[in-house]
């Protein structure tokens, strides 16, 4: 139960609600099945895909007016992709929402990867730990992972844990087999519908969200002996703010991620505790191909990792409650695991059929970042923020394990 298993093409149920309004959307299987409209549905982002559907119409039109042929609404409409972009990077302004962009490359990385990270055991949208020991199956290393996690927590049966971004649901599954209870918050609806197939309990919203909605408020506050956030820090900060004249807007939307997991845990649980998977970035200057594969990473995903040579996170986590106990480098167990699978997401090897190309041709009208996309499946842009001959100490990324206790 506890690995990714493909699921049955079904609607979203009504009781599957967001504060965010998200689309209405539908699960697909993920095995390449036949292309239908409930993948049409999936791949829908609301305000994003109207904004892309509006830029092609108006670059038709302009096109017409100008009486330059239908082949000049291409550049015309690449010329608006650029000043959104030149908005959004150069002066902090946001055309395109950063949250449908989040939850449109997950649900589009579920109907893209179906042998990858989704349903590849022990492969869940992160990495895994090996140790020193690469000898491990996947399974063993993920197994692995979570216990060194469980003891570091010092969680017992029948405890409560929240987990922030909670992908896939491998984590909240091994708690629920220790008889943990698990809320997961997801901002992704795929991954909801995945992971409440194999019975898990998890609320579908931005974790922003949920601060002055009295409904979200409720199932997550003093809930908590423990809150965990694996690999989705890096998420929260949109990459207009990546530039250091916008530290104060950095800390603080970390500031309210801190705040928010000091009131979900139990004031009076006696592990009071908080764990932290997440990259950092390491150079404060970057070179152009790093910038533009930054820049490619961004548009697939969205975010901007905190920084690592002044442990911006650790500082604002002590700013607010919390007090360091415990971090562990695992840069090398992040690459490695890429390595030793050519399955995962950092390695995606993308063959082309006719269920993935119907993926890519609807991507083209309802997605305004899909060439992103399709550059990110023709190369293998996660490993690039990698030294691959000196990982852990070149490398312009950094991930950190920190287990963080209440004051």
């Amino acid at each position: 139960e506890r690995f990714i298993k493909p699921v049955v093409v079904e609607l979203i149920p009504s009781t599957l609600k967001d504060t965010s309004e998200p689309s209405n959307c539908v699960i697909m299987g993920l095995t390449g099945r036949t292309f239908s409209l409930r993948h049409i549905a999936l791949l829908w982002q609301t305000s994003n895909s109207i904004l892309n559907l509006t830029t092609i119409a108006l670059s038709i039109l302009l096109s017409n007016y100008l009486e330059a042929g239908l082949i000049t609404a291409v550049p015309i409409y690449f010329s608006f992709l650029f000043i959104y972009d030149w908005l959004y990077y150069q002066h902090s302004i946001s055309v395109i929402n950063e949250s449908e962009t989040i939850r449109a490359g997950y649900n589009y990385g579920l109907l893209i990867d179906h042998q990858g990270s989704a349903t590849g055991s022990g492969l869940d949208y992160g990495f895994n730990f090996y140790d020193g020991n690469y000898k491990k199956t996947p399974e063993q290393a993920q197994l692995d992972k979570f216990e060194f996690c469980w003891k570091q927590l010092r969680l017992e049966e029948g405890m409560t844990v929240i987990d922030f971004g909670c992908g896939c649901g491998d984590w909240l599954s091994y708690l629920k087999q220790r008889g943990v209870n698990g809320i997961g918050i997801n901002i992704t609806e795929g991954q909801v519908m995945l992971c409440r197939e194999r019975g898990l309990n998890v609320i579908w919203t931005d974790w922003k969200k949920i601060p002055g909605n009295p409904s979200l408020e409720c199932q997550v506050y003093d809930k908590a002996d423990a809150v965990t956030m694996w690999d989705t820090i890096e998420h929260y900060v949109p990459a207009k703010y990546f530039r250091s004249k916008h530290r104060a807007e950095q800390d603080q939307i970390y500031t309210n991620l801190f705040t928010l997991v000091g009131k979900c845990l139990k004031s009076d649980s006696k592990v009071g505790k908080a764990w932290t998977s997440c990259l950092h970035y390491r150079k404060s200057e970057m070179t152009l191909s790093q910038m533009f594969n930054n820049y490619i990473l961004d548009k697939f995903h969205s975010g901007n990792y905190p920084t690592y040579e002044d442990r911006q996170l650790t500082k604002v986590a002590q700013s607010n409650g919390f007090v360091q106990k415990m971090e562990r480098n695992l840069t090398e167990d992040y690459y490695m695991t890429s390595v030793l699978s050519a399955s995962h997401f950092g390695r995606l090897k993308f063959a082309y059929t006719p269920f993935r190309v119907s993926v890519l041709l609807v991507s083209v009208l309802l997605d305004p970042h899909w060439i992103q996309r399709f550059y990110w499946l023709q190369q293998e842009t996660w490993m690039n923020q990698f030294d691959k001959d000196d990982v852990v100490e070149s490398s312009p990324m950094q991930l950190l394990w920190i287990l963080w206790e209440r004051k």
